[in-house]
Protein backbone atom coordinates (compact mmCIF):
# COMPACT_ATOMS: atom_id res chain seq x y z
CA UNK A 1 0.00 0.00 0.00
CA UNK A 2 1.28 3.39 -0.95
CA UNK A 3 0.91 6.21 1.57
CA UNK A 4 0.08 9.42 -0.28
CA UNK A 5 0.10 12.61 2.07
CA UNK A 6 -2.11 14.92 -0.25
CA UNK A 7 -5.20 12.64 -0.02
CA UNK A 8 -6.13 9.43 0.76
CA UNK A 9 -8.60 9.10 -2.72
CA UNK A 10 -6.87 9.96 -5.88
CA UNK A 11 -8.61 10.11 -9.53
CA UNK A 12 -6.20 9.04 -12.53
CA UNK A 13 -6.47 9.81 -15.98
CA UNK A 14 -6.14 5.78 -17.78
CA UNK A 15 -5.04 6.91 -21.01
CA UNK A 16 -2.28 8.85 -19.85
CA UNK A 17 -1.22 8.16 -15.89
CA UNK A 18 -1.32 11.21 -15.05
CA UNK A 19 -3.41 12.81 -11.69
CA UNK A 20 -6.53 14.19 -12.48
CA UNK A 21 -7.73 15.21 -9.17
CA UNK A 22 -6.86 14.18 -5.30
CA UNK A 23 -9.38 14.23 -2.17
CA UNK A 24 -9.41 13.76 1.20
CA UNK A 25 -12.26 11.38 3.35
CA UNK A 26 -12.41 10.43 6.73
CA UNK A 27 -15.58 9.10 8.21
CA UNK A 28 -17.15 10.54 11.45
CA UNK A 29 -19.75 8.92 13.35
CA UNK A 30 -20.74 12.51 15.11
CA UNK A 31 -20.70 14.24 12.43
CA UNK A 32 -20.46 15.36 8.27
CA UNK A 33 -17.43 17.67 8.27
CA UNK A 34 -17.15 20.22 4.88
CA UNK A 35 -14.67 20.98 3.43
CA UNK A 36 -13.51 23.82 0.72
CA UNK A 37 -12.86 21.84 -2.45
CA UNK A 38 -10.01 24.05 -3.87
CA UNK A 39 -8.54 24.80 -0.54
CA UNK A 40 -8.60 21.54 1.68
CA UNK A 41 -5.52 22.57 3.41
CA UNK A 42 -7.62 25.57 5.36
CA UNK A 43 -9.63 22.89 7.25
CA UNK A 44 -13.13 22.79 7.62
CA UNK A 45 -15.60 25.60 6.48
CA UNK A 46 -18.33 23.57 8.38
CA UNK A 47 -20.42 20.67 9.69
CA UNK A 48 -23.26 18.73 10.35
CA UNK A 49 -23.25 17.21 14.07
CA UNK A 50 -25.31 14.34 14.20
CA UNK A 51 -25.18 11.53 16.48
CA UNK A 52 -24.17 7.73 14.40
CA UNK A 53 -24.29 9.28 10.65
CA UNK A 54 -22.77 6.71 8.52
CA UNK A 55 -23.24 7.71 5.20
CA UNK A 56 -24.15 10.78 3.15
CA UNK A 57 -24.97 12.38 -0.26
CA UNK A 58 -24.88 15.92 -1.64
CA UNK A 59 -27.45 17.33 -3.85
CA UNK A 60 -26.37 18.26 -6.75
CA UNK A 61 -27.18 22.03 -7.64
CA UNK A 62 -26.35 25.47 -5.99
CA UNK A 63 -26.57 27.29 -2.83
CA UNK A 64 -27.81 26.52 -0.44
CA UNK A 65 -26.95 22.91 -0.55
CA UNK A 66 -28.57 19.96 0.43
CA UNK A 67 -26.47 17.52 1.85
CA UNK A 68 -28.87 13.99 2.97
CA UNK A 69 -27.17 12.26 6.24
CA UNK A 70 -28.09 8.62 7.11
CA UNK A 71 -28.34 7.42 10.35
CA UNK A 72 -28.64 3.06 10.66
CA UNK A 73 -31.22 1.74 12.66
CA UNK A 74 -29.90 1.09 16.83
CA UNK A 75 -31.13 -0.27 19.89
CA UNK A 76 -34.83 0.06 18.60
CA UNK A 77 -34.64 3.31 16.90
CA UNK A 78 -35.77 3.79 13.63
CA UNK A 79 -33.17 4.77 10.57
CA UNK A 80 -33.36 8.24 9.60
CA UNK A 81 -32.51 10.72 6.31
CA UNK A 82 -32.45 14.46 7.25
CA UNK A 83 -31.83 17.00 4.93
CA UNK A 84 -29.64 19.54 5.95
CA UNK A 85 -29.24 22.85 4.06
CA UNK A 86 -25.51 24.21 3.77
CA UNK A 87 -24.69 26.66 4.64
CA UNK A 88 -27.01 25.95 8.02
CA UNK A 89 -30.62 27.83 8.02
CA UNK A 90 -30.25 29.18 11.87
CA UNK A 91 -34.22 29.05 11.83
CA UNK A 92 -34.06 25.39 11.69
CA UNK A 93 -31.69 22.17 11.88
CA UNK A 94 -32.79 20.33 8.82
CA UNK A 95 -34.99 20.74 5.85
CA UNK A 96 -36.94 17.39 5.19
CA UNK A 97 -36.62 14.32 7.38
CA UNK A 98 -37.79 10.57 7.14
CA UNK A 99 -37.70 7.72 9.67
CA UNK A 100 -37.95 3.92 8.82
CA UNK A 101 -37.41 0.13 9.54
CA UNK A 102 -35.43 -2.52 7.97
CA UNK A 103 -32.84 -0.45 6.73
CA UNK A 104 -28.67 -1.06 7.50
CA UNK A 105 -27.76 0.25 4.37
CA UNK A 106 -28.94 2.57 1.76
CA UNK A 107 -28.34 4.10 -1.68
CA UNK A 108 -29.16 7.43 -2.09
CA UNK A 109 -30.58 9.51 -5.44
CA UNK A 110 -30.85 12.75 -6.11
CA UNK A 111 -33.31 13.89 -8.30
CA UNK A 112 -31.04 16.20 -10.98
CA UNK A 113 -31.63 19.24 -10.55
CA UNK A 114 -31.38 18.03 -6.29
CA UNK A 115 -35.39 18.89 -5.72
CA UNK A 116 -35.92 15.33 -4.37
CA UNK A 117 -34.49 12.56 -2.81
CA UNK A 118 -35.03 8.60 -3.46
CA UNK A 119 -33.87 6.54 -0.66
CA UNK A 120 -33.43 2.72 -1.25
CA UNK A 121 -32.86 0.91 1.88
CA UNK A 122 -31.68 -2.36 2.28
CA UNK A 123 -31.15 -5.38 5.27
CA UNK A 124 -28.77 -8.46 4.78
CA UNK A 125 -31.36 -10.61 5.95
CA UNK A 126 -34.61 -10.87 5.39
CA UNK A 127 -36.94 -11.34 8.61
CA UNK A 128 -39.76 -12.72 6.49
CA UNK A 129 -38.18 -15.57 4.91
CA UNK A 130 -39.25 -14.91 1.47
CA UNK A 131 -35.60 -13.78 0.01
CA UNK A 132 -32.13 -15.10 0.50
CA UNK A 133 -31.06 -11.90 -0.58
CA UNK A 134 -32.55 -9.83 2.55
CA UNK A 135 -35.03 -6.54 2.14
CA UNK A 136 -35.38 -3.67 0.34
CA UNK A 137 -37.72 -0.78 0.48
CA UNK A 138 -37.81 2.26 -1.90
CA UNK A 139 -39.13 5.88 0.17
CA UNK A 140 -39.18 9.58 -1.54
CA UNK A 141 -38.36 12.66 0.35
CA UNK A 142 -39.14 16.12 -0.88
CA UNK A 143 -38.77 19.53 0.75
CA UNK A 144 -41.69 21.43 -0.53
CA UNK A 145 -40.05 25.33 -1.49
CA UNK A 146 -42.49 28.05 -0.41
CA UNK A 147 -42.75 31.65 -2.03
CA UNK A 148 -42.47 33.41 1.18
CA UNK A 149 -40.66 32.84 4.35
CA UNK A 150 -42.28 31.91 7.74
CA UNK A 151 -45.10 30.51 9.47
CA UNK A 152 -47.03 27.81 7.74
CA UNK A 153 -50.26 29.00 8.28
CA UNK A 154 -52.36 25.27 6.71
CA UNK A 155 -51.74 23.25 4.16
CA UNK A 156 -54.87 20.90 1.93
CA UNK A 157 -54.93 18.06 -0.10
CA UNK A 158 -56.66 18.58 -3.54
CA UNK A 159 -60.12 16.40 -3.90
CA UNK A 160 -58.17 14.51 -6.90
CA UNK A 161 -55.20 13.79 -4.04
CA UNK A 162 -52.71 14.64 -7.18
CA UNK A 163 -51.19 18.04 -5.08
CA UNK A 164 -52.23 20.57 -2.19
CA UNK A 165 -51.50 23.97 -1.50
CA UNK A 166 -49.96 25.69 1.25
CA UNK A 167 -50.81 29.05 2.84
CA UNK A 168 -47.03 30.60 4.21
CA UNK A 169 -45.38 33.55 5.31
CA UNK A 170 -45.94 36.71 6.82
CA UNK A 171 -48.98 38.88 6.32
CA UNK A 172 -49.74 38.80 3.67
CA UNK A 173 -49.20 35.56 3.50
CA UNK A 174 -48.87 33.14 0.15
CA UNK A 175 -50.87 30.59 -1.38
CA UNK A 176 -48.37 28.15 -3.05
CA UNK A 177 -50.14 25.28 -5.12
CA UNK A 178 -48.11 22.20 -5.34
CA UNK A 179 -48.55 19.93 -8.43
CA UNK A 180 -45.61 18.55 -9.73
CA UNK A 181 -44.28 15.80 -7.78
CA UNK A 182 -47.92 14.07 -7.16
CA UNK A 183 -48.59 11.03 -10.11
Amino acid sequence: MKMVSSGNLIVWDTTSGSIIARFSQKTYSREVQVFNGRAIGAGSIGNIALENAASFSVAPGGLPYKIAVFVPEKKGKPASVRIFPFPPNAAQSHVAFKSFYKAQDVKMKWAPNGSALIIETSTDVDTSGKSYYGETNLFYVQSIPLTKEGTVHDVQWDPTSKGFVVIAGAMPSNATVSRDHMT
